[in-house]
């Protein structure tokens, strides 16, 4: 008998169950719907397949993307972790925002069937909330930090977002700018740290002036310990195997990290390590456009930090000087970019994360040709 025929899924608070799913799968996939609604059919379809197992596509944060398998049983167990910590009640709103070709969204499907959760889809956009009507209630709703950005510079959707029982923040690591914003509001909000391969978050940090800054603890059956690089290996019960990471972490005990940055984005310049996501982070209040630091090759230092703006017209002076002041009073010396480079269009991931490696590959291409990436 197939286990898994038996879930019931709530959506848009009609319950779904057994055979019903079934049907709702095949209506999601019919061709006149969007790719997001595709997606939702298919892993609906997926999960209640007699299968153990289920695809799932890494973002390509790091590499190219690719499918892995990985068990039914594991994504309840992740999904039993978060339900009781947040407190998750049966009949609650929970709102779908994400893509379900993506772990994140799946999860959230997970979570809405194992907790039995009326699952609120709206397209995964980067304004979901404007979707919602002003008197929908919103108990518990995952976000990336693109989503809540722009439901902040939004009056309308900053006061629903405020009104948001609890939102947890994952895709990537939240600018300083944005979180000081999410402290100015009355929200409950969370970070996360968690990948494709874990099956979602394994740790979490709540958005508070009163707790430590980055510091993330982990969720019941999860603790950490080091590689030789000082990078993060993550042992969950629900895994089969525990996870090696590129995260760079000052570990404070086996349940609790400070994050540093990645491992294959440290530039080393004249023997210094330079951490890009750290200077980042002190720069996010000054800068308004979307913006990372990388590095290029120099014969003396090994490597200089290089800033790189996502701007789509040619700087006059008194903008670069106006950067080149904010990197000098913020940044130390030795750390600060040598470089600003402007490019109208950053290469992102489906998932909004900036490809930091192909970004900067493609501007050097277009402005100074191929040639100049083989010296």
């Amino acid at each position: 008998m197939n286990p898994w025929i038996s879930f019931s899924l709530t959506l848009n608070g009609k319950t779904y169950a057994n055979g019903q799913l079934v049907e709702l799968a095949n209506e999601l996939n019919k061709a006149l719907h969007k790719n997001w609604q595709r997606h939702l059919g298919n892993f609906i379809k997926s999960w209640i397949s007699d299968s153990d197992e289920i695809s799932v596509q890494t973002s390509g944060s790091t590499g190219k993307p690719k499918l892995i398998r990985v068990k039914k049983s594991s994504m309840l167990a992740s999904a039993a972790n978060t339900c009781p910590f947040f407190h998750l009640q049966p009949n609650q709103n929970a709102l779908l925002c994400l893509d379900t070709e993506y772990i994140s969204g799946m999860m959230m499907v997970v979570r809405a069937m194992l907790a039995k959760l009326n699952l609120i889809v709206v397209p995964p956009s980067k304004s979901p909330l404007k979707f919602l009507a002003d008197s929908q209630k919103i108990h518990f709703a995952s976000m990336v930090g693109a989503q809540i950005h722009h439901s902040l510079i939004d009056e309308t959707c900053r006061k629903f977002l405020n009104r948001m029982d609890t939102v947890i923040i994952g895709g990537s690591s939240i600018s300083s700018y944005l979180e000081i914003e999410l402290i100015k509001s009355e929200g409950n909000f969370w970070c996360t740290y968690g990948m494709t391969e874990t099956l979602s978050h394994v740790a979490l940090r709540k958005i508070s002036p009163h707790l430590p800054p980055n510091e993330y603890t982990a969720l019941p059956g999860v603790h950490f310990d080091l590689d030789p690089r000082g990078c993060l290996i993550i042992h969950a019960n629900y895994l089969p195997e525990p996870v090696i990471t590129n995260d760079l972490v000052k570990l404070i005990d086996s349940s609790h990290f400070q994050w540093l940055g990645r491992w294959d984005f440290v530039i080393n310049s004249g023997g210094i390590k330079i951490y890009p996501e750290e200077l980042e982070n002190a720069l996010s209040p000054y800068f308004h456009y979307p913006f990372f630091i990388t590095s290029l090759s120099d014969e003396i230092k090994g490597e200089i930090p290089v800033l790189m703006v996502e701007y789509d017209q040619t700087p006059d002076e008194k903008t670069m000087n106006e950067w080149n002041k904010i990197l000098s009073s913020v940044l130390p010396s030795k750390k600060k970019p040598q470089l600003i480079f402007t490019y109208p269009h950053f290469i992102y991931t489906s998932t909004g994360k900036i490809k930091r490696n192909q970004t900067l590959r493609q501007y050097l291409e277009k402005n100074y040709g191929k040639d100049f990436l083989s010296i």
